[in-house]
């Protein structure tokens, strides 16, 4: 079981050192507040589509759907959402297709905080 929602790929300049600057987003409501998560917690889930994607090429995005991903989540007391950045081997993943502005379908399922796992929606898949 998961939290499922659409979000789009998106580039923020100037993050961290280390963390990646693509990210997508999701309403606080649905995880950090929720969850109590804190900025630099490590969340995982997988990609389970991409909604929109727009090219001139036919492109074979197979080993994507439903590949492993990691987040770093970066959220501030201001504003509606968790901005999740991807880690590197994700963000390698997916700027190999050149995928920023496309519209994805992500599937959180835990979030690991000071060392202790918390599944997300472990009763259910949650759509957003």
């Amino acid at each position: 079981m998961a939290l499922i929602f659409d979000s789009y790929i998106d580039v923020k300049k100037g993050f961290f050192p280390g963390i990646s600057d693509i990210s997508v987003s999701v309403p606080k409501d649905y995880l950090s507040r929720v969850y109590n998560l804190h900025f630099g917690c490590e969340i995982k889930g997988s990609l389970l589509d991409i909604v929109e994607y727009v090219s001139d090429e036919e492109i074979d995005i197979k080993e994507l759907i439903n590949m492993e991903l990691k987040f770093t989540l970066y959220n501030v007391l201001t504003g509606n959402d968790d901005v999740l950045l991807f880690d590197d081997e994700s963000r390698d993943a997916i700027r190999d297709f050149g995928f920023t502005d496309v519209l994805v379908t992500v599937k959180i399922t835990e979030a690991i905080v000071d060392g202790q796992t918390i599944k997300i929606c472990p009763k259910v898949n949650k759509r957003i």
